[in-house]
């Protein structure tokens, strides 16, 4: 069963049926369970990264600290929770979350130490490959063929900076610091790529270009400007979580709720310029376009809204400038990503598949 809650389920049900007739029973099927569901991800990992490897052991890790927490403790929760409810089926239920809480609170002052632990039982590097993929300098001859694999090559960059701008979102609403340098790290390998491709389209300038093709280098090299700017600001949002996570301030309900639809509303225009990637559609183009006019009206009525709730003292000026600082980021890479579907809705990126 992958969900340590549909065992629960199922003791309650036992429970109810007579089958199970103590909580006494009750907790070390629970508590197996618990490391019964990490078989799940464990066998996902098996061919992924370090770091889903990473993630996938932390979880069987936790858990089995979970266990011998339980255990130290079973004579306490035995006493304890059947004072909590009358009836076994809830007794269940809160030993169940009795069980998670307590652990999370004995394993959270040891945060440091239990990731230097994971490190140590996934050794290597995460594998942050940002080197070119298509830059084969042996098509330097055929200006056609260079120019395609420079466009390759961007929507790749293009991809991982999308990616970046996602977890650093995450980082900032959920505070996963490792994330967060993961994302630092890989925006200094976007730097390195995108000097790559500008050295290649450099090298393919040296060697002349027919007249047809003139304009091309400089409309990718506006396109790459714009994408890998993302990746600047996917770092920018990190900092300002890490900012945000050393001062101990908080949102409001509110400007987290509103943080988040905005967040997604520029998500949704990352998929329709990769949709443009694809295929050159003006009318693409053109909807990207009023998404970011609504990002702009919504960004602006968020500010509003800020002023509103920091007069009445429901915001405190050190989360109000964290609050602005984010919206900052997200209206400009709605604009680099503006720049980018305007330029792709009138040219075609080839793609892979496509006669040279």
């Amino acid at each position: 069963i992958q969900s340590s809650a549909a065992t629960v389920v199922m003791v309650q049900a036992l429970a109810l049926e007579g089958a199970v007739n103590g909580i006494g029973i009750a907790i070390p099927i629970i508590v197996g369970a618990n490391v019964g569901t990490c078989i799940t991800a464990m066998l996902a990992s098996l061919q992924a990264s370090r770091s889903a490897r990473k993630a996938a052991i932390a979880h069987l890790v936790f858990n089995l600290v979970l266990v011998v927490i339980s255990m130290a403790l079973y004579r306490f929760y035995v006493a304890y929770i059947p004072r909590t409810a009358v009836s076994l089926p809830h007794q269940i239920a809160n030993a169940h979350v009795a069980i998670k809480v307590v652990g999370v609170l004995l394993v959270l002052p040891f945060t440091r130490q239990f990731a230097g632990l994971i490190d140590r039982l996934v050794p290597g590097e995460d594998k942050l490959n940002a080197a070119p993929e298509y830059l084969d300098h042996a098509d330097l001859g055929d200006a056609g063929k260079a120019l395609d694999n420079v466009a390759f090559e961007i929507r790749r960059m293009f991809s991982m900076c999308m990616e970046m701008f996602s977890d650093a979102v995450d980082v900032f609403f959920e505070g996963n610091e490792l994330e967060g340098e993961l994302v630092k790290k890989r925006e200094g390998l976007i730097d390195d790529l995108y000097d790559s491709i500008a050295g290649y389209v450099l090298d393919l300038s040296k060697k002349g270009l027919p007249s047809g093709r003139s304009a091309r280098p400089a409309y990718l090299m506006h396109l790459m400007s714009d994408v890998e700017r993302i990746g600047d600001h996917a770092e920018n949002i990190v900092e300002i979580s890490e900012a945000f996570g050393k001062e101990s301030v908080s949102l409001s309900d509110a400007a987290e709720s509103d943080l988040r639809a905005l967040t997604k509303m520029v998500m949704d225009m990352g998929l329709l310029v990769e949709r443009l990637f694809e295929v050159a559609s003006p009318e693409i183009a053109e909807e990207a376009g009023v998404l970011r006019e609504d990002i702009y009206d919504k960004a602006r009525s968020m500010i509003e809204d800020h002023e509103k709730r920091l007069t009445e003292g429901e915001c405190t000026v050190i989360a109000g400038i964290v609050f602005v600082d984010l919206i900052t980021n997200l209206k400009r890479v709605s604009n680099h990503l503006k720049s980018a579907a305007s330029n792709l809705g009138s040219r075609s990126i080839p793609s892979d598949s496509s006669e040279n």
